[in-house]
């Protein structure tokens, strides 16, 4: 936790935290900017939430994360810092 805690303080970018089976985990958190409760452990749910925080799905639902990421802003810019 303390490192999240120094991740936090110390980046002036957006911190996305992910519950891996527990979306409880959140409220040890509550600075975070955004939060994603993954319910699964096998490949496709850790795919399926990169994909999510990178921006790569495929838009079936409407949602729009609370910041833009790296990738959203590139589709605009088209530069990507690393």
């Amino acid at each position: 936790m303390q490192m999240i805690n120094t991740i936090i303080d110390e980046t002036d970018s957006p911190v996305v935290g992910v519950g891996i089976r527990n979306p409880y985990d959140i409220s040890a958190y509550p600075e975070i900017d955004a939060f994603i409760a993954q319910y699964g452990f096998r490949d496709a749910s850790f795919k399926a939430t990169a994909d999510t925080i990178l921006d790569r799905t495929i838009q079936l639902v409407s949602y729009q994360l609370p910041f833009q990421t790296q990738v959203a802003k590139a589709r605009f810019t088209n530069s990507v810092t690393v």
